[in-house]
């Protein structure tokens, strides 16, 4: 897991990985990162990007999501 930034962007990034330890449990992975940019002293624009893999009783589960976001200050 990371994470970076300066006063007007940030980004991140983290992995992580999953082992079967009891019953129908299976190996896991997920990854993840984002960053966020700040236009204006109220106004930023982010993206973040998610992924996961799994077995679970002999049957892979997997998923993505894409998200990106206008966020607004109101002072």
């Amino acid at each position: 897991q990371g994470e970076w930034g300066q006063d007007d962007w940030s980004v991140y990034g983290t992995a992580l990985v999953g082992l079967a330890l009891y019953g129908e449990a299976g190996t896991s992975w997920s990854l993840s990162g984002g960053a966020k940019r700040w236009v204006t002293r109220d106004l930023a624009l982010s993206i973040n990007l998610w992924g996961m893999s799994s077995w679970r009783s002999g049957s892979e589960y997997r998923a993505e999501t894409l998200s990106v976001a206008l966020e607004k200050v109101w002072r």
